[in-house]
């Protein structure tokens, strides 16, 4: 799990550290920076893909080797925090506590001249990789130091590697033999890379799924119905998955119906009362909560589920099964999922054992995002006895408070 994460001079993000749980609920006005956030996630994940700088900033068109990458919204020229002192860099740090390869990665990056500053990883205060640019111009390469393992746990013995500072030294692992090394390395390769930011358009549910099988849901809903077809043939998942959508509708659903079009491609469909109703005649909502909890059953769940305003197109009266799923599924699903909302509803269900991973984002005076814990908030827990978050939320409480 990625524990924390701690973010400089990015967007509006001028400082911010966030200890994370497996369920993490981010709140606010629309532009007080939740958005910014996630894209500060989306820059590891191309990390993660190999990408340059320029790359993950601008993007990527598609080739032989590698996806297409959109790049972050703004691109490099407005990826900077620019209130107030001149900032020419940004700082992502990033923290696991997973059993066997706990690590702290951290890497420091220009947008102007799109090249790495400094960049390390360590593995339980084992200094895997350091490095420091040469100079600050960008053609010429900065220098590399690995450590072996070999001489002295924090020593960093190894030959130096050069290379172009425009490429994060993530994307050197099969260039790296010392098994201590490459295994740390290639874990959170597939971490950070290993991310689905869903964006669910209600017209690519309601199409036809051009693969027969397939294990993820896309993106924006592509392969929905072959994915759903993929959690049914497991009989506990598929059953659990049915149960869920059971709980949607005032009307039992009785199974679930993929459908074949003229070329054997797949569309999503329900049962109920006798009746087959396929996905271009349910409602938007129907539609995008059995994709979330299709995304939440998928046979292949990324390391991160990253959804904006899950909320959309949802009725208030499911805001509670919508909560309810999501906190079944930080518990026992595989995915760590990070969710942000503008529904004071959905608030009022979620458990208080969740509220340290409940971040209120709101713009400060000098346009910064400040990013808190509502259990953080002064006198939140004694206020909460009395008043529901929702009621904090929508009066302005928090943002009045902080």
């Amino acid at each position: 799990m990625l524990s924390n994460i701690d973010i400089k001079g990015f967007k509006s993000i001028k400082e911010a550290h966030l200890d994370l749980g497996m369920l993490n609920i981010f709140i606010g006005t629309n532009a007080s920076g939740k958005s910014n956030l996630f894209d500060a996630f989306k820059f590891l994940q191309g990390i993660g893909y190999g990408f340059t700088i320029d790359e993950i900033l601008n993007g990527k068109a598609k080739s032989a080797s590698s996806i297409e990458w959109e790049g972050i919204r703004g691109g490099s020229e407005n990826v900077l925090f620019k209130h107030g002192k001149d900032i020419s860099s940004f700082q992502i740090d990033v923290e696991f506590n997973d059993k066997e390869n706990p690590s702290t990665y951290s890497i420091e990056a220009d947008p102007i001249e799109n090249k790495v500053i400094s960049e390390n990883l360590v593995r339980q205060n084992f200094d895997v990789y350091n490095e420091e640019s040469l100079t600050k111009i960008t053609k010429v390469p900065h220098t590399v130091k690995f450590n072996t393992g070999g001489k002295s746990k924090n020593s960093i013995d190894d030959p130096s590697l050069h290379i172009a500072n425009q490429q994060p030294v993530l994307d050197l692992s099969g260039m790296i033999s010392v098994q201590k090394r490459e295994s740390i390395i290639k874990f959170l390769v597939s971490f950070i890379s290993n991310q689905q930011i869903l964006d669910l358009i209600p017209s690519v549910l309601r199409g036809y799924s051009k693969q027969s099988s397939a294990t993820r849901i896309g993106e924006k809903g592509e392969n929905f119905a072959s994915v759903v077809k993929s959690i049914m043939t497991d009989p506990k998942r598929g059953k659990e998955y049915l149960n869920w959508l059971r709980k949607l509708t005032p009307n039992e659903i009785e199974e679930i119906e993929i459908g074949k079009g003229a070329i054997n491609d797949l569309i999503f469909g329900i049962k109920e009362n006798g009746n087959i109703t396929y996905a271009p005649s349910l409602s938007d909502g129907t539609l995008r909560f059995a994709a979330i909890t299709a995304a939440l059953f998928q046979p292949s769940p990324p390391k991160m589920l990253l959804i904006e305003e899950i909320e959309n197109g949802i009725h208030p009266t499911r805001m509670r099964l919508l909560m309810e799923l999501l906190m079944n599924r930080a518990e026992n699903g595989g995915s760590q999922i990070f969710i942000t909302t503008h529904s004071p509803v959905l608030l009022d269900w979620i458990q208080e054992k969740y509220f340290d991973n409940v971040f209120f984002c709101a713009r400060k005076p000098n346009g910064a995002t400040a990013i808190t814990p509502v259990s953080k908030i002064p006198d939140f827990k004694k206020v909460i006895k009395n008043s529901p978050l929702s009621e904090l939320f929508t009066e302005g409480w928090l943002e009045t408070t902080l």
